[in-house]
């Protein structure tokens, strides 16, 4: 073990590479570039804190990569005193032609990365907010679960070959119709009775999901910020909470453009010596929300006279879809304004 020479006042550095699973966590301590520990322990808390008091005297620095274990160990060890840091999977540097895998070196690696300043770090939402982001993204959990069960509806009927007008609702009209289908076996008319009580679950789900929406939207720590980001045309309630429950606080972007890049709407660039191209968008980031405004720029041109010039302008040179998607980035560096300075937006303003 490792001793600080008496009298030093400061505390050396120890930095930790956690390589997380479900039932176990491979450590790798790294200490003036060399590595001093690498063990497996169970996933439990009360190993890793035996680990650190044995470290007591050092200043430690912690990373392990994002993933389906969310932020339950970066909260504790927070509350241990550890500097910890959790990085996206994405963003590690491998060595070319390393094309062996082990948890024994990939908590090496994390150490040895993180001791020479070489991870980027994910922001980690504080409790309140994950917890409060989780309903939206049960919300969109329901929609895909009954929309679904739809389809599945829609193949039995036309595998059987029923007629049933209006196909893409499932009124109680339908569902009568379907049910009393003359000719349908016993067999069959109780497989789409279990189908349509199915998708009336999923529906009376989602009722309830969006009334705790509605009301999360008025708490306080939202209120202001929702009634802000509706004003601009096109954005709607649910984009609006989304867009604050799935980003980081807007102090953290140094420019509007970083918006546009967290969330994947920049163009991806190949460029070498004279020669430049612009691919298509990086897509990295956060999916949901990046959808959620390209949906809402269509609207917003549509209320926004700046915004239309600003597509036509585009349309022209790079194509509709090119276009929309880069109104959805400008919006949503339009949106980080209206935060940053707390004023309502303002329509048919060029920036």
């Amino acid at each position: 073990m490792i001793k600080i020479q008496k009298g030093s006042g400061e505390k050396k550095d120890i930095f930790m590479g956690i390589d997380t699973h479900e039932l176990t966590y491979r450590v790798s301590m790294f200490f003036e570039g060399e590595e001093l520990h690498n063990s497996t322990y169970p996933s439990d808390v009360r190993h890793l804190k035996k680990l650190l008091e044995r470290y007591e005297k050092f200043s430690v620095h912690a990373v392990y990569e994002a993933g389906p274990f969310g932020y339950t160990l970066y909260d504790w060890l927070k509350k241990q005193g550890v500097d910890v840091i959790v990085t996206p999977p994405s963003k590690i540097p491998t060595a070319v032609g390393d094309f062996i895998k082990t948890d024994k070196r990939d908590a090496r690696h994390l150490a040895h990365l993180l001791s020479s300043g070489l991870l980027k770090s994910v922001p980690v939402p504080d409790k309140r907010k994950r917890e409060d982001r989780d309903l939206l993204r049960t919300r969109d959990q329901l929609v895909n679960q009954r929309k679904r069960i739809f389809l599945q509806i829609q193949s039995k009927l036309r595998f059987h070959g029923i007629p049933i007008r209006n196909r893409l609702l499932i009124s109680r009209k339908n569902r009568k119709m379907i049910l009393e289908y003359p000719g349908m076996g016993v067999s069959l008319r109780e497989a789409f009775r279990l189908l349509l009580d199915s998708y009336d679950y999923y529906t009376e789900n989602l009722k309830r999901v969006r009334r705790a929406v509605m009301e999360l939207s008025e708490d306080k720590a939202y209120r202001d910020g929702v009634v802000i980001l509706k004003g601009i045309p096109g954005v709607g309630l649910l984009t609006a909470l989304s867009f604050l429950l799935e980003l980081p606080d807007m102090r953290s972007f140094d420019s509007n453009e970083k918006v546009g890049s967290y969330l994947g709407l920049t163009c991806s660039e190949y460029s070498s010596g004279e020669k430049q191209h612009q691919g298509r968008i990086t897509r990295c980031g956060n999916a949901r929300v990046r959808g959620l405004l390209v949906q809402c720029a269509w609207k917003t041109i549509a209320g926004d006279d700046a915004m239309k010039r600003f597509y036509e302008r585009l349309k022209r040179r790079r194509g509709g879809k090119r276009a929309i998607v880069a109104v959805a980035r400008k919006l949503s560096g339009r949106m980080r304004t209206v935060l940053m300075r707390n004023e309502p937006y303002q329509v048919g303003l060029v920036q």
